[in-house]
């Protein structure tokens, strides 16, 4: 299963202002992108609600509205950004690893694979 970093997750919420309360379309779709991502990744309607300050009657309505306008050109171009983004929030769960140098060398490799990835 993929694991979700925390931090990197804050900082997309923080880059595409998911906590923004605008009804406009492109927030509510951007809030709909995020749930939708999240709840593929394990995460509960609560806990996304408590990430988004909403309740879990608004997260369900989220992936509603995302399976509703999937379909649609401005709806994919307005939450391709954010989904790029939410990608790189997620990563395969390393195997326990004993050894400090291991590990090291192991993240190393993990850096330099995502940073040719941004570069492509």
């Amino acid at each position: 299963m993929r694991q979700i970093d925390e931090q990197l997750l804050t900082d997309v919420i923080d880059k595409h202002d998911i906590l923004n309360p605008s009804r406009l379309r492109q927030y509510v779709w951007k809030r709909s992108a995020f749930c939708t991502f999240l709840r593929k990744h394990g995460y509960t309607f609560a806990r996304i609600g408590q990430m988004l300050e909403k309740d879990h009657a608004t997260i369900i309505h989220a992936l509603k509205i995302y399976d509703n306008n999937k379909r649609y050109a401005d709806f994919k171009a307005c939450v391709m950004p954010i989904e790029s983004d939410l990608q790189d929030c997620a990563f395969e769960s390393m195997p326990i690893i004993k050894d400090v140098n291991t590990k090291y060398i192991m993240s190393q490799v993990r850096l330099e694979n995502l940073i040719i990835d941004k570069l492509k």
